[in-house]
């Protein structure tokens, strides 16, 4: 495939990170259409509720994030469902600025409730070419993990 892509996989339980993101400041920095990002965590929260009402983790994940924000209140009291399962999401990287990302949903049947969600770039597009750096960049060898062979030890009896 000659697009860049990147794979979340996102558990039945409705984990929240991306609920989660919605009260961190600096999320809107990273999405550029903020509302729109929040709006959609929520909804997607609510359909995972849906599909398992006496789920006490996701429960007391809600009550959190009530407590802790009159915006996710506001949205959860909307009552809105999303099934997420295709379509385009912009983010705006603090290394390589903005992306334009396609995104589509997969249920892996060998795990039920369980969905992947691949993005890629349009091949030969800006996104692509940022994907690439980022992708190079986290294949990089952390340096500070390697000995320092220029300067080794010295025996305290030279």
């Amino acid at each position: 495939m000659a697009a860049v892509g990147f794979a979340v996989c996102h558990g039945p339980d409705g984990d929240g990170r991306d609920v989660q993101a919605v009260l961190d400041s600096a999320s809107h920095r990273f999405y550029p259409d903020w509302e729109r990002f929040a709006d959609t965590s929520v909804a997607i929260l609510r359909t995972e509720a849906g599909r398992d009402p006496h789920d006490k983790e996701l429960h007391d994940l809600v009550g959190e994030l009530c407590t802790r924000s009159e915006e996710f209140r506001t949205r959860w009291s909307a009552h809105d469902v999303r099934n997420h399962g295709t379509g385009v999401k912009h983010f705006h990287h603090p290394v390589v600025g903005d992306l334009t990302l396609a995104f589509e949903g997969f249920d892996l049947i060998a795990e039920p409730g369980l969905t992947m969600t691949v993005y890629s770039a349009e091949p030969g597009s800006s996104s692509e070419h940022a994907l690439r750096l980022l992708a190079s960049w986290a294949a990089t060898p952390d340096q500070s993990d390697q000995p320092n062979n220029a300067n080794p030890p010295r025996s305290r009896h030279s």
